[in-house]
């Protein structure tokens, strides 16, 4: 679920008010184009996923250049707050460098090595979810690397 709160009267309702928005919201957008930039294709966002997915949209909105010789507008930490039933949770996803009162200046995004570094944790996650050391993951052929995964994905 996603709620917005203008401070103008627009599309949602009244300023100032809490309106749900079904489809969710970010701002700045993310394309089409970047979208696939960041995630190589296709993706779902599920409790399994939500680090990965809120960690690439926010690095892919940060990378935006600003229009009309604005600022660069995200920066600081990424953090994701989780509210259900049984409480509230909240844990930091990554920090960048920035200084507060300085500048936000992103460094250039090498997105293949990105989406590898994503893959290459996903899996090990998977694999160690399965009951697979960590360690012995290169040792495992390819076969039973994907009957590993396969495994896990089915427990998931």
């Amino acid at each position: 679920m996603a709620f917005t709160v203008s401070s103008i009267e627009d599309a949602s309702g009244a300023p100032f008010t809490l309106a749900e928005n079904s489809n969710g919201y970010q701002s700045p957008g993310v394309t089409s184009a970047e979208n696939f930039q960041g995630f190589g294709g296709p993706f779902s966002v599920t409790p399994e996923t939500i680090d990965h997915v809120a960690e690439t949209i926010l690095e892919l909105q940060r990378q935006q250049r600003p229009e009309h010789g604005g600022a660069y507008s995200i920066g600081g930490l990424v953090e994701l707050v989780e509210v259900t039933r049984e409480g509230v949770s909240a844990k930091i996803l990554k920090r960048w460098p920035d200084q507060i009162g300085e500048l936000i200046q992103p460094s250039p995004m090498d997105w293949a090595a990105w989406r590898a570094r994503k893959k290459q944790k996903h899996t090990t996650s998977a694999l160690a979810a399965s009951g697979v050391q960590t360690g012995s993951v290169i040792k495992l052929s390819r076969h039973e690397r994907r009957a590993a995964e396969a495994n896990a994905r089915s427990k998931a």
